[in-house]
């Protein structure tokens, strides 16, 4: 005879995931219920399947139930700490459901915590039409504007500020980076809400900026920040205040006397002098050429420098410090051709069709020459066979061999032709002997 199996008891264990036992049902749906009622301050009556989805007798799918109602009943909690009102599940909230945003707390967990939604939130809000509501964000947010401008989210939400807002709101703004100009401007998040105003306020407010930024030039024209912000004070068109792009002028020209050189050396200074040199008045840009027409040879070998050189090659058309750059070069080839960075000027010159009877001709009959001269001796190779086994001379007669004329390529080849021994003792130079 069979005997009855007896029903094995549940184990409850420490952990309170394992806490459930036969009257679970009853215990899960009075907890929810009070939980729930607690949070909404019995706004709204309570479904017992939004508690029990699937309940079941079942020990693993009631464990399951609870866990995601205790998470949905925290992510409420959460977002009511947050200062919003919480989701309705499917059912329209109702004007006695809503909760009134704390912009307070919003902006409090943007400083504080780096909170991103939170200031996604406040940018969101700054788009509605509700005059009242604005003015509130605004207070909320003018009692931290310093922290916004230089936090890593806040200074998204000062930028929404500047595109959105009529002037009458962001005077504040506008009075806050003007007194902290230096440190708003040298920070990594700071230049970007600077930028912004400087593109988004009216002409006057500009000005206004623009004139506390003048009294710190020299403290933020290098800096590896501020000189975006610079850069977009150059690009400002004066119709209302044309006196400021003289004051900007004699500014930088007191400033930067002397120092051109220094400026253009150094890679902020390399892009500030390209920018003044495209937007600024003539006669900054002729006193800038003039002092450094003086140092050619030091911008050519120079890894910042030599960007100025190519970008006053591409786009001025001043004969004078053109013809002082290509002899400058034309008078040591081998050198400037074997040089890291004056070989990319050369290269950028082979590229220009309206240089060959000022540079590339005298340059080829430079480095195919063999005439003994003041630094060649007599019976010496050409240049260009130096240059072919070098790392750097090797991409100017690659590039000869590639893109000259017909017969720049036939000067070239047959010199290589002639020392291909040579040639082919280094990997640069099997690589001309490739091409050939």
């Amino acid at each position: 005879m069979v005997s009855a199996v007896e029903p094995v008891p549940v184990r409850v264990s420490d952990r309170s995931d394992d806490l459930i036992s036969e009257p679970s049902s009853f215990v899960f749906r009075s907890l929810s219920k009070e939980i729930y009622n607690t949070v909404h301050n019995n706004q709204e009556p309570v479904e017992e399947e939004y508690f029990c989805p699937n309940l079941d007798t079942d020990l693993h799918h009631e464990m399951a139930a609870l866990k995601k109602a205790l998470k949905q009943i925290s992510e409420k909690l959460e977002c009511l700490s947050q200062g919003g009102s919480t989701p309705s599940r499917g059912r329209p909230i109702s004007r006695f459901q809503e909760t009134s945003i704390n912009f307070d707390a919003l902006v409090d967990r943007i400083v504080k915590k780096d909170d991103q939604y939170a200031s996604y939130q406040l940018q969101q809000k700054l788009e509605c039409r509700n005059k009242q509501e604005l003015v509130e964000i605004m207070e909320s947010i003018q009692r931290c504007s310093l922290e916004l401008m230089v936090n890593r989210f806040g200074n998204f939400l000062i930028q929404k500020c500047f595109e959105v807002l009529e002037n009458s709101l962001i005077e504040g703004l506008i009075i806050t980076i003007a007194r902290n100009i230096v440190q708003v401007s040298t920070d990594a998040f700071g230049c970007h809400v600077v930028q912004k105003a400087l593109e988004m306020i009216q002409e006057g407010h500009k000005k206004f900026l623009v004139e506390y930024l003048l009294e710190h030039l020299e403290s933020t024209l290098l800096d590896c920040a501020a000189e975006h912000v610079w850069k977009r004070v150059f690009e400002i068109k004066w119709a209302i205040h044309p006196e400021m792009e003289e004051a900007i002028t004699a500014k930088l020209s007191s400033t930067l006397q002397s120092r051109w050189l220094q400026v253009a050396t150094t890679p902020r200074g390399s892009l500030i002098v390209q920018n003044i040199l495209t937007n600024l008045s003539p006669t900054i840009q002729k006193t800038c050429l003039k002092e450094l027409e003086r140092d050619i040879p030091t911008l050519l070998t120079d890894r910042s420098g030599n960007w100025v050189i190519q970008f006053i090659l591409q786009h001025f058309e001043t004969s004078e410090i053109h013809q002082t750059i290509f002899q400058t070069i034309l008078d040591n080839s081998q050198l400037y051709s074997t040089q890291m960075y004056s070989s990319k000027v050369i290269q950028k010159c082979l590229k220009a069709e309206r240089f060959k009877s000022t540079f590339i001709d005298p340059y080829i009959d430079a480095i195919c020459s063999t005439k003994p001269s003041k630094r060649r001796k007599p019976g010496a190779k050409p240049v260009v066979i130096e240059l072919a086994v070098d790392i750097y001379g090797s991409g100017i007669v690659r590039k000869i061999l590639v893109e000259g004329s017909v017969d720049e390529k036939s000067r070239v080849n047959g010199l290589l032709q002639e020392h291909m021994e040579t040639v082919c003792t280094t990997k640069w130079g099997s690589k001309c002997a490739a091409i050939l």
